[in-house]
């Protein structure tokens, strides 16, 4: 899938291509995702520490370890640097993070944008891809969680058509954590 957002940059004008994760993107995927845990600690509680060895997981999820596992990367046309992450994984039974999903629901991974693009489109892009495939693999539904101090990712979320449908601690991560479900057909808010 090709999607182009023009940047004014001084004078450059960036496309950048939304194509499947490889394990070849690995370091640039940990770079982004290191980026976005360390962006918690404006709000995480103080001597909160982002997860260590990537915990989410997206080694299984490049390559597509199963048609309903698989990760997405935005990469830049410029220099094919990793501008933003996302990964949709099929729950077996129940999920540590969102206990309320229903077994065989997939799951919206860790959707991260490095810092120079946010608020470029680069976001709403992934998870418009996300929620393409999950519908067209035949999921009814999208689930997610974030934590409760991620505002902006929040927002994002809830403008994107998500409804909250509860709130737990989670202890791996250390942060209280928001539900979130919508429907892979329906549209978001704008």
């Amino acid at each position: 899938m090709r999607w182009r957002r023009e940047l004014t940059r001084g004078a450059d004008v960036s496309t950048t291509e939304i194509r499947p994760a490889t394990a070849g993107d690995a370091a640039a995927i940990d770079a982004v995702v290191d980026a976005g845990f360390a962006s918690y600690s404006v709000w995480a509680p103080s001597g909160w520490q982002a997860p260590g060895e990537h915990a989410s997981g997206w080694a299984a999820l490049a390559d597509g370890a199963s048609p309903a596992d698989r990760a997405w990367v935005a990469v830049t046309a410029g220099d094919h640097s990793v501008a933003g992450v996302a990964g949709v994984a099929r729950t077996a039974l129940r999920s540590k993070a969102i206990p309320h999903a229903p077994g065989g629901a997939v799951i919206l991974r860790n959707l991260f944008v490095a810092r120079a693009w946010w608020g470029t489109g680069v976001a709403d892009a992934l998870l418009a891809h996300a929620l393409t495939a999950a519908r067209d693999d035949g999921y009814g539904a999208v689930w997610l969680a974030t934590p409760a101090g991620a505002v902006q990712a929040r927002r994002f979320y809830e403008r994107s058509g998500f409804t909250e449908r509860s709130q737990h601690d989670d202890r791996p991560l250390g942060l209280r954590l928001v539900v979130y479900a919508r429907g892979t057909h329906e549209r978001a808010s704008t």
